[in-house]
């Protein structure tokens, strides 16, 4: 067990006691309830905050690729997390 996940354990049982809720650590707490909207699909992922997607959202409109998009920001990775953002778009 590395150092950090063994100090995170010593502290929720520290925090929560034995019997408590336990807190989770790793891919099961990393995943998201979000769900794109009805009839949106994944379009890209982007590198950074939502302005990037937004921008290509846009221009997606005005040039009539798609009708109308979503930009969702998550973390990917678990070792190093980094933000992106997920361009989802209604055809």
């Amino acid at each position: 067990m590395r150092n950090g996940n063994r100090l995170l354990v010593i502290a929720a049982f520290a925090v929560t006691g034995a019997t408590g809720s336990v807190l989770t650590a790793g891919p099961a707490a990393a995943t998201s309830a979000w769900t794109p909207p009805p009839g949106y699909v994944f379009e890209n992922s982007y590198f950074g905050s939502s302005a990037w997607c937004d921008q290509i959202g846009q221009e997606g409109v005005v040039a009539g690729k798609w009708i109308a998009y979503v930009c969702h920001e998550t973390l990917h990775g678990y070792e190093f997390p980094r933000l992106f953002s997920d361009l989802y778009v209604k055809r």
